[in-house]
């Protein structure tokens, strides 16, 4: 199977995080076939930055991290976002029951589009992804 990673799952993966023993144990013991998007690269270097500016992280953590997630990148297959995507991203929205920010609906619009599993920690994606029949799971 392949699954979509979100975010916050890469997040809890790569920095130290309260769900990062489950996601890393998901991450040892599974047989999917990984999927990272050029809007999680964004949102993981955006992460970082704002962990060095709020001193969350020192610099040189943040370019260890910057580093270990190329790293899985280079192993993982990509995803990039298309016209389509931004247009049933933005219908997402427009379902005012989803309650997705911008950037989540366009996980979830790229995930259905590319008709694999999402595996994100975020609540809220999770039952909208749910809510469209789209296989989630939370490690």
């Amino acid at each position: 199977m392949s699954v979509y990673l979100d975010t916050s799952v890469i997040i809890a993966l790569i920095v130290d995080e309260p769900a990062s023993e489950s996601v890393r144990n998901w991450f040892r013991n599974s047989t999917d076939r990984v999927i990272l998007s050029d809007l999680v690269r964004l949102e993981f270097s955006a992460f970082l930055s704002r962990a060095v500016r709020t001193n969350r992280l020192e610099t040189d953590q943040a370019a260890a991290a910057l580093g270990s997630f190329d790293e899985l990148r280079r192993a993982c297959d990509t995803l990039e976002h298309t016209p389509s995507d931004f247009n049933r991203a933005d219908e997402l929205i427009r379902e005012f029951s989803t309650k997705l920010a911008a950037a989540d609906a366009l996980h979830l619009a790229s995930a259905l589009a590319a008709n694999v599993g999402l595996l994100t920690l975020d609540e809220r994606l999770r039952q909208a992804a749910s809510s469209k029949n789209l296989a989630t799971a939370v490690p």
